[in-house]
């Protein structure tokens, strides 16, 4: 009769636990390198708010908040956000009506489109005259808009 002998033989079992210990090792190691890395990320995901001349968008909730003394929130809908965000970010540079198109996300732009920003920038534009009395978007014929409420703003 045959001997029955345990597997895996002792030596076996001992290189296999070195190499456990190991990959346990290198999983918690992992492990806590992708829990900081998922934190960074949440941080950047964040909506911040976009500010220009006292100007504040809360991207949260897409309301665009007046200078401090006057603190008027203004409802936007969706694409007056994107179009406000595109304007605040700009820093005073004219925005072209191309970036305003492919924000909006429109694509190449067809005539039928461009009325589409005409049509947007007025809404925005009696809003906030409404909320401000001041003309905060300026027209750059031939090229696109600018957010000039620096100017409205001093």
């Amino acid at each position: 009769m045959a001997t029955v002998t345990s597997w895996p033989p002792a030596a076996y079992t001992d290189v296999t636990q070195a190499a456990l210990g190991q990959l346990e090792d290198h999983l918690r190691l992992l492990t806590a390198s992708l829990d900081r890395l998922r934190q960074q990320v949440q941080v950047s995901l964040e909506p911040q708010p976009v500010m220009a001349d006292g100007w504040r968008l809360d991207n949260r909730d897409g309301d665009l908040i007046g200078p401090a003394g006057t603190e008027k929130r203004i409802r936007l809908t969706p694409s007056e956000a994107k179009l406000t965000n595109l304007l605040l970010r700009s820093q005073g540079r004219v925005v072209p009506r191309t970036a305003i198109l492919a924000a909006l996300g429109y694509g190449a732009g067809t005539h039928s489109q461009g009325r589409n920003v005409d049509t947007l920038v007025r809404r925005l534009r009696n809003k906030l005259e409404a909320a401000s009395g001041e003309g905060l978007i300026e027209t750059v014929f031939g090229f696109g808009y600018r957010w000039k409420g620096g100017e409205a703003c001093r």
